[in-house]
């Protein structure tokens, strides 16, 4: 989990005073220090250049000893500029499951927080500083967990919420569907229309997606033009099978963009559990309906294919229950 960290130096020289953020507006620590060798060397860095990412990995740096003396692997540090001298840093550290790089729109959340910390400084203005700080702390944990393009759940918070549906099972005894989906034109339209239009694409297909299925359920980004699709607390395995239909359905209407009509289509495998007995983990219910997924698009896409656990060959068995579009 990432947390944000404000250095502020209220003189050139001496004692630096920290705020950290960890775990929401609420929970602010406070500390007064001087400025360790690491963090020095981030801020005459940090006099030429706005923003930097480092990783432990770059040994050779002295920035990885700011992350090493934080304990985590990765980090973005951003400066805190005044009119006559540097104000002090920001530094947002990532433990070892974070991305060394964050997304532009979490560097452009970064650069505007630093903005409006350095105005509220220099106004004079310690506690709007820190507010500010704290709500933005809250909003990179969300983004943490959320695709920032299509504003639906990330593989991330998807494969959690998987294991915690799968936890559930012996206790409600119903059901739990995941399904992975692949968008079959999506590559024909990104070569031939570019990145732009095939990113309007995918945000209108994460709104259909998340139509489709109940308000507890959850739609998700694995990745590229890959989605997935969890449905929790079914009372019959079948309704599986009704949502995965209406999906396929969906995914063939066009895609109106302007004059435009763009035909994108979708392959679905689905997974189902609900026997508590034989649960399995949630990697294994999420490989089972990837593979189904493939058969789908092996048979000839633009349908669903459910994995059958009984199969000693599950992608053969799986075959004889192919789905077939819709007329």
């Amino acid at each position: 989990m990432a947390r944000v960290e404000l250095i502020l130096m209220p003189e050139e020289r001496g004692a630096a005073v920290r705020f950290t953020s960890r775990d929401g507006a609420d929970q602010v620590d406070v500390a007064q220090s001087e400025l360790t060798f690491a963090e020095q060397e981030a801020i005459n860095l940090l006099r030429t250049r706005r923003v930097v990412t480092v990783s432990q990995q770059e040994s050779d740096s002295p920035l990885a000893l700011l992350l090493a003396e934080r304990g985590v692997h990765f980090g973005t540090i951003v400066a805190l500029r005044g009119h006559e001298r540097p104000q002090g840093m920001i530094v947002l550290a990532e433990g070892p499951n974070g991305s060394a790089r964050l997304h532009p729109s979490e560097e452009n959340v970064l650069v505007t927080l630093a903005g409006q910390i350095s105005v509220a400084l220099e106004a004079g203005q310690l506690a709007g500083a820190v507010r500010t700080m704290s709500a933005a702390n809250d909003e990179l944990q969300r983004r943490a967990f959320y695709d920032p393009l299509t504003q639906i759940a990330n593989r991330s918070l998807f494969t959690d919420t998987v294991s915690k549906a799968l936890d559930r099972v012996p206790n409600t005894r119903r059901a739990v569907a995941t399904m992975f989906i692949d968008l079959d034109g999506f590559k024909e339209i990104n070569d031939t229309y570019g990145h732009a239009v095939g990113d309007k694409v995918l945000s209108a297909i994460a709104t259909r997606l998340r139509g489709q299925i109940r308000k507890f359920d959850m739609a998700a980004r694995i990745g590229g033009d890959e989605f997935g699709i969890l449905l929790d607390g079914m009372r019959h395995r079948d309704d599986a099978q009704a949502v995965a239909g209406r999906i396929v359905d969906i995914l063939r209407e066009p895609v109106q963009l302007g004059e435009q009509e763009l035909i994108v289509g979708g392959s679905v495998g689905v997974a189902v559990v609900d026997d508590p007995a034989e649960l399995p983990t949630p990697e294994e219910l999420l490989r089972r309906a990837d593979m189904a997924m493939y058969l789908a698009k092996r048979q000839g896409k633009d349908r669903y294919v459910v994995f059958d656990t009984g199969a000693r060959d599950p992608l053969i068995t799986a075959a004889t229950t192919v789905m077939q579009p819709t007329a």
